[in-house]
């Protein structure tokens, strides 16, 4: 029975299904790959580090733990601020400037942490993720301090301490990849059925708007071998028969069932200009 127009439809559109669907769950696994180092900290959480792991480090990346809470004893301010500027596009003036975060040193043990901080954080308890510390970073708050206190030279911790919002990412990866997967399980499962049942697909129940899906089948591949074809708009007619395909699906029409044809008219427009029509019709049947 399905070796016809009809079956080829429906394994053409489960075929794309699984494909598309392998390949959302191929940029989920990679995403979780490429940052399986951040994603198990943001799970496991926050862990306290001593001092004397603080002077140990030397590559931030060296450890598997990087989102830690630092106990120091002092926490100086630097001055030294992290800036955002809203500028205008027309004129290129600064519109608006907003701290976004500020530079402080953090005494802990012999030892000086940099901690990149919200410019209200306050006292000498941060938690945040331990990272390589920017060249600006250091020469304008570590070369500098050093400059001003030689003695300063070699106390200061090869790393730096961001303590902005550590989880946003991992929530948003929460909140995109979690339904992503559970989409991506629910089609499986859908191309599982289809695949198994041709009679659960779409194109099967719209075949049986018309008759008996048998008789229905024979028909249009009668339609399709002997009436010669046409294409309009990137819709294909054999006789009786509306055929249009998209990427999950097919969309068919028997012409005699028709009872409504609606020319649809969209106005495009850039910055309010417009810029023209496209031109589209909707066809309705009796089903």
């Amino acid at each position: 029975m399905w070796d016809n127009f009809i079956g080829q439809q429906i394994r053409r559109c489960n075929r794309n299904l699984l494909i598309a669907n392998l390949v959302l769950l191929a940029v989920v696994i990679a995403y979780a790959t490429i940052n399986w180092r951040y994603l198990a900290n943001f799970v496991l959480a926050a862990t306290d580090i001593s001092s004397n792991d603080l002077a140990d480090l030397h590559d931030p990346a060296e450890r598997f733990r990087f989102f830690v809470r630092v106990h120091g004893e002092k926490s100086f301010q630097t001055g030294f601020q992290s800036v955002e500027q809203t500028v205008d596009k027309y004129s290129h003036q600064v519109r608006s400037t907003t701290v976004t975060a500020e530079y402080r040193i953090l005494a802990v043990g012999d030892k000086l942490l940099i901690v990149k901080a919200d410019s209200s954080a306050s006292g000498t308890v941060f938690t945040g993720a331990l990272e390589p510390m920017p060249s600006s970073v250091y020469e304008n708050v570590v070369a500098s301090a050093i400059r001003d206190e030689p003695r300063l030279r070699g106390m200061f911790v090869p790393a730096m301490l961001n303590a902005n919002d550590f989880a946003e990412e991992g929530w948003w990866t929460l909140g995109i990849g979690v339904p992503l997967l559970l989409l991506v399980i629910w089609n499986l499962l859908k191309w599982k059925k289809r695949t198994s049942d041709y009679s659960c697909h779409a194109i099967y129940r719209r075949v049986m708007c018309f008759g008996s899906p048998q008789e229905v089948t024979q028909q249009i591949e009668a339609a399709i071998r002997t009436m010669p074809a046409e294409e309009i708009a990137g819709i294909k007619v054999f006789g009786p028969w509306l055929f249009k395909k998209s990427f999950f699906g097919l969309t068919f029409f028997r012409v005699p069932d028709i009872v409504w044809v609606y020319e649809k008219v969209t106005k495009h427009s850039v910055n309010f200009i417009p810029t023209g029509k496209s031109f589209a019709a909707l066809l309705y049947d009796r089903y």
